[in-house]
């Protein structure tokens, strides 16, 4: 079995009045390619709730890009994918979240990037 090694990580709690949130994170590879999950974490984000995220540079295999997802669990919901991502890779991973309804106070979204550690 693999291990994951979380690599990057951001963060968004949202107010409760939000009807759209985009958020961009840095991505630096480093000097080791390999396979990565990104992964969207999301917490207390309301039911049809619809997320994403994408790359702002080609060179990863598939390119990182999560097509629109209905967020169908609650209140824990997790989506992702992932990458073959090249060494020495840096891009603007940027996520989103349109909203059906407001979610509550102290709902968040994270995204997450973690290296596929071969055994």
């Amino acid at each position: 079995m693999n291990q994951l090694k979380i690599t990057h990580s951001q963060s968004h709690s949202l107010a409760g009045t939000d009807t759209r949130i985009e958020h961009a994170m840095p991505y630096e590879q480093g000097s080791t390619g390999g396979l990565v999950q990104f992964s969207l974490i999301c917490h207390e984000i309301p039911l049809g709730t619809t997320v994403g995220f994408s790359s702002d540079k080609p060179g990863p295999h598939p390119p990182i890009n999560l097509l629109p997802t209905i967020v169908s669990i609650y209140p824990s919901f997790i989506t992702g994918m992932v990458s073959d991502v090249p060494a020495d890779y840096s891009a603007t991973i940027t996520f989103y979240a349109i909203f059906n309804q407001p979610p509550p106070v102290g709902a968040s979204i994270q995204l997450q990037a973690a290296f596929v550690v071969q055994n």
